[in-house]
């Protein structure tokens, strides 16, 4: 079954994947899913090349984007560069998505120029990620580039985060999901599968989600990034491994499965969901604890109360399975729309556009 899904889909194997550039303005991958919406083509993101995650939910919204390096320093010769081209091609809101050495430089620069009051700081990351001392690092340095005024508003993507008071900015600037062109592949053309995404770590939950999709009737394997997921005999016979591709590769496995998994420990807003929900997919999720629509018919049909547990996972998979799939397509697509657009007066607000 998955060797005719991965056929179906069209899916190649992997290829060795070169250094990213230091910086890369409207590069295609960030550029090919996002909305278009007049009121934001002044708008700049910038975010990290390596944080596809923070990188998938820039290369959503609307507006220019610009791709940094997270690991290799920028120089302040060629962020003053950037600062010039900013100003050249005449953007006038620059929204800086997560932080490190080389995206802290770019702040401070913008604000030597004389643009914090159009500098705008996004910290996506939970104050449950500060037990690692990286995550620690970069979250305090977003903090005190905004108490030392070198932006104009700061967020952290969590629901009434108000921890620099009127520098914050409370309402949750939710995601936007991808336009991806992917048509939805009919219910009797998916394959009696389910994907899960997640990578390696206690965060995903990944066994909680494995043993939870291999438990439930109706679904005969189960599709995995992650290279190590192992469960009890017989439920381990049903997992297959999937190399990843690319972010394409990803959308028309999402497209061909009845379902993806992403029952998470903690989270502020996956672009795993809106992902899999923009090829008519749906996605099972922990509690998020947004500010928005979580009383959506949708999110009550595939929320998990206990994200711990495989059972519950396995229930609310059959209790979503079992919804007719022109109903389950139009109930996605109505959140969707409404969650688009929350997002795009948020961030309009945040903006100030």
């Amino acid at each position: 079954m998955l060797a005719r899904l991965r056929r179906s889909l069209g899916a190649i194997g992997p290829g060795p994947r070169p250094a990213p550039p230091r910086f890369g303005w409207n590069l295609p991958e960030d550029t090919a899913y996002a909305h278009r919406l007049p009121a934001f083509s002044s708008v700049l993101h910038v975010f990290h090349g390596q944080w596809l995650g923070i990188r998938a939910a820039a290369g959503s919204l609307p507006g220019e984007k610009l791709a940094i390096d997270a690991s290799r320093a920028l120089p302040q010769k060629q962020a003053d560069g950037l600062v010039a081209e900013i100003g050249a091609r005449k953007l006038t809101r620059v929204v800086v998505h997560g932080m490190s050495d080389s995206a802290a430089l770019l702040v401070r620069r913008l604000s030597a120029a004389g643009l914090a009051e159009q500098t705008f700081l996004v910290h996506h990351g939970g104050v449950a990620q500060w037990c690692y001392e990286p995550e620690r690092k970069l979250a305090f340095q977003a903090i005190a580039l905004a108490e030392e005024g070198h932006v104009k508003r700061f967020h952290i993507l969590k629901r009434n985060h108000g921890l620099l008071g009127q520098k914050s900015f409370t309402p949750m600037l939710l995601n936007m999901s991808p336009v991806t062109g992917t048509p939805v592949v009919p219910h009797s053309r998916r394959a009696a599968a389910v994907f899960l995404p997640g990578t390696e770590g206690w965060i995903k939950n990944l066994h909680g989600n494995a043993l939870g999709a291999a438990m439930a009737a109706g679904v005969e394997e189960v599709l995995h990034y992650a290279r190590k997921i192992t469960l009890p005999e017989p439920w381990q016979a049903r997992l297959k491994h999937v190399p990843y591709v690319d972010r394409r590769g990803t959308f028309g496995l999402m497209a061909g499965s009845l379902a993806t998994l992403n029952v998470s420990l903690t989270e502020c807003h996956p672009m795993v969901a809106l992902e899999s929900e923009a090829v008519g997919t749906p996605c099972l999720r922990g509690r998020l604890f947004l500010d928005a629509l979580e009383d959506h018919p949708y999110v009550r049909t595939v929320e998990v109360e206990d994200a711990t547990s495989p059972f519950e996972i396995r229930d609310v998979l059959q209790r979503v399975l079992d919804i007719p799939a022109r109903e389950r397509e139009e109930m996605i697509s109505d959140y969707l729309t409404a969650l688009n657009r929350v997002s795009a007066e948020r961030y309009g607000e945040f903006l100030g556009l």
